[in-house]
């Protein structure tokens, strides 16, 4: 225990000497029954850091104790973006620090256990995905009963395009979206815009961005002691745009395409299918750019992901967190994306053809017992 508590003391002392923020990078406003959570952080496009994690964690333990608050409404600041996801830059100019090792523990255990945390909390989370939503975006948010898509909504998980997996839950929530379309948007990183999210099922209401102001007023004024989340739903609904499309337009393309057993499998069927080619060669194209070991990393962990619950698979998030950041090819990915732009990436295994099935098997294997992700409720 006394190992444990200073092991912690020193990483959190490690991870405040890298620090950049001059402001809190999230905001709590209380209004009647009401946390409007604010993430503060737009010149990142509120990229989530450690501070941001253990501030949201901070306020969700208040919420938890007391009946004080029944909804947390979340929003981003800067009027583009929810949140991009995880400080990628962080843990690139990390990478060769001598502590770097224990940092990325950390980072990814709060992570994710505040994204379990967020799931099961008392209130009720209504998510405004009012622009930008990626990966740690969609992490603390896709678990909401009530998420909202605006016109400037974009969503994808494009965590193959830099050496990485999709984490945060995908392997839960992803293995739950009808007709493959998880197998879809994790190996392709496929952009969905507006719409597209309710389609899809990742949203539940699709609301013009210059509503929400008074949504939010009216969940304001009508939470109370009793609020649920019918009632939350029932103001919401209020505001909700007419869609004529009920599904993703290229969903039955998708249902039979991505149904193959292996990426190697729904790579070639790509390259074959004589339906939909425009769409078919630009999903090519995308996953030219992919590191091949990523997407097979990311189909088998949706494939594993349908059988276990959210907890189960954020453990599994985790094993593969620590040994993508032991390897090169995240930081070579995020080196020629954020770095050296435009520079081709020299990825570890070049072809899916050279992926060796076994290795992959390796990321999902358990860690040392004291190493493992472990939850306290």
């Amino acid at each position: 225990m006394l190992l444990s508590s200073f092991r912690r003391l020193v990483s959190n002392n490690l991870l405040a000497s890298f620090s950049t923020s001059h402001e809190p990078p999230a905001l709590f406003e209380y209004h009647n029954k009401v946390c409007k959570v604010i993430l503060n952080r737009p010149k990142t496009l509120n990229a989530q850091n450690v501070e941001m994690i253990r501030l949201l964690q901070q306020e969700l333990n208040k919420w938890n104790a007391t009946d004080n608050t029944k909804v947390a409404l979340f929003t981003g600041a800067g009027g583009k973006a929810f949140s991009v996801g995880g400080d990628i830059k962080f843990l690139y100019e990390t990478r060769e620090d001598p502590r770097a090792d224990e940092m990325h523990d950390h980072i990814f255990r709060e992570e994710y256990m505040l994204d379990h945390a967020l799931s099961v909390m008392k209130p009720i989370q209504v998510a405004f995905w009012d622009g930008i939503v990626m990966g740690g975006g969609v992490g603390i948010s896709v678990h909401a009963p009530v998420r909202i898509a605006t016109e400037k909504s974009v969503f994808a998980m494009p965590e193959a395009n830099i050496g990485l997996f999709t984490d945060c839950g995908a392997g839960y929530f992803f293995s739950r979206l009808r007709n493959n379309l998880g197998y879809f948007l994790g190996i392709t990183a496929y952009r969905l815009k507006g719409e597209e999210l309710l389609q899809t099922g990742l949203a539940d209401y699709y609301i013009k961005s210059e509503k929400l102001k008074v949504l939010e007023k009216e969940i304001i004024e009508k939470t109370n002691a009793g609020t649920r989340v019918e009632d939350v739903k029932a103001i919401v609904e209020k505001y909700q745009e007419p869609i004529e499309k009920k599904k993703f337009a290229h969903e039955d393309f998708v249902k039979d395409i991505f149904g193959y057993e292996t990426v190697d499998e729904i790579f070639q069927a790509l390259k074959n299918t004589k339906q939909n080619r425009e769409f078919a060669d630009k999903l090519l194209a995308t996953m030219d750019t992919h590191n091949p070991f990523s997407m097979k990393v990311i189909h088998e962990h949706i494939k594993r992901g349908a059988d276990l619950d959210l907890k189960e698979n954020l453990r599994n998030d985790f094993r593969l967190s620590q040994r993508f950041m032991r390897g090169t090819d995240f930081f070579e990915g995020t080196r020629c994306v954020l770095v050296d732009r435009h520079d081709k990436p020299r990825w570890v295994y070049p072809t899916l053809e050279e992926v060796p099935r076994q290795e992959v098997e390796n990321y999902f294997e358990k860690l040392p017992p004291n190493l493992e992700l472990n939850f306290t409720s």
